[in-house]
């Protein structure tokens, strides 16, 4: 899949690629940001935490974004098939409960789940950067960009607000700078 996953993961998508991580998010957003106050220029980050992004996800959506990605069909149909007919339960001493009705989000922890959060906010970045040209960095759902303006970050904010209302996602208020 990684030929496919190329084609629609943006570069500012750090998470869970191969040889990054958060340090890819911090380091270059500060060294950006200290570049750019040494120059006199102002800076804002802007730091935006998602709401248990997995169990807001909207499948449906997620789906339909699979395939428009050009994900092979089998794999999309093959997801679907599954999140249709599992049937989670827990267990205690060794005892299965009663079948808990499975709504809406991804199973964090599924092979796909990290896909499944990165092409989701692969569309928030897109949008931003047409909106707000900004260096953006994201780590799954933690989103962070460099501004120079306060109407820059109230710009991006409400691009994440009309995001959020699309896609089912959640900003949170207290988790997010």
């Amino acid at each position: 899949l990684q030929p496919w996953r190329k084609r629609w993961l943006m570069e500012h998508q750090v998470g869970a690629a191969p040889g990054k991580g958060m340090p890819d998010v911090a380091f270059f957003l500060q060294a950006l940001a200290e570049a750019t106050l040494l120059q006199g220029m102002p800076a804002f980050l802007l730091l935006l935490d998602r709401v248990k992004c997995f169990d807001r996800v909207v499948r449906t959506l997620l789906f339909c974004l699979y395939s428009a990605v050009g994900c092979p069909e089998e794999i999309v149909s093959a997801r679907r098939r599954w999140y249709d007919e599992i049937q989670p339960r827990f267990k205690l001493r060794g005892t299965f409960g009663e079948i808990i009705p499975y709504g809406n989000g991804v199973l964090q922890g599924c092979c796909f789940s990290i896909d499944d959060a990165n092409l989701l906010l692969s569309v928030w970045v897109r949008r931003q950067l047409l909106v707000v040209p900004a260096p953006l960095r994201l780590c799954i759902d933690d989103t962070s960009g460099l501004y120079n303006s306060a109407q820059q970050i109230a710009d991006s904010l409400v691009c994440s607000e009309q995001f959020d209302l699309f896609s089912g996602q959640l900003t949170s208020g207290e988790k997010s700078a």
